[in-house]
């Protein structure tokens, strides 16, 4: 699988012939981001930060939308959608988190979308365990602090971690913080990644920095 980070939230995944978009957003303008069509879009809350699911639809490709709690299989793809945590969004709305575990290719991809708890309820965590690699946003109003970040790490014990950047001073702020206390520091961020389940052997908590692609 190929993983492409497009800012925010915002990971494209693409599988073969098949293209998954989770947390897919307009961008600041209202433009689409990229030309492409996803298989499967899955929103962590409903805004257009996270649910711009008219913007992974291209030509004849409209995606299979997942937008909350549930368990799903979509083309031999199983994906469990797990409430999380409630937020507040960019439009001022509280709305309920989901966090989705993606079986693709073998490994078990966790996003946890806007979750803010450093930590889980009760119950969160199990239905969250055995992770490959996880997605977690740093920073900002929409992101967990260092501090919260590392707690959830510790919590759901992933093989691989790709931390996703928060605009803005506070988020560059505690994104360092976070790298650094994951021994870290100086990790380089690269383009995309190229992932197999034979990459992930004897990982503990590896960190991996994308870069945010100019398009998609």
């Amino acid at each position: 699988m190929v993983i492409t980070y497009l800012g925010k939230d915002f990971i494209r995944i693409n599988s073969g012939e098949r293209t998954l978009a989770l947390s897919p957003r307009a961008s600041e303008d209202g433009r689409r981001i990229g030309s492409f069509g996803a298989d499967i879009a899955m929103a962590s809350v409903r805004d257009q930060d996270h649910a711009a699911f008219d913007h992974v639809t291209h030509g004849k490709t409209e995606p299979f939308t997942i937008h909350g709690p549930g368990e799903y299989e979509v083309g031999g793809i199983s994906i469990i959608g797990v409430a999380s945590d409630r937020v507040r969004t960019s439009d001022n709305r509280e709305r309920v988190n989901t966090a989705y575990v993606i079986g693709l290719e073998g490994i078990r991809l966790c996003h946890i979308g806007l979750h803010r708890k450093a930590g889980f309820d009760a119950g969160v965590g199990e239905a969250l365990g055995g992770i490959d690699v996880l997605f977690i946003s740093i920073g900002g109003e929409t992101g967990l602090d260092h501090t919260g970040a590392q707690k959830v790490v510790a919590a759901l014990e992933p093989k691989m971690i790709i931390p996703l950047r928060v605009s803005g001073e506070h988020g560059e702020k505690e994104f360092k913080a976070f790298l650094k206390e994951s021994g870290e520091g100086s990790t380089e961020a690269v383009g995309k990644l190229t992932l197999k389940k034979k990459d992930l052997e004897g990982k503990d908590g590896e960190v991996v920095v994308l870069e945010r692609a100019i398009e998609g």
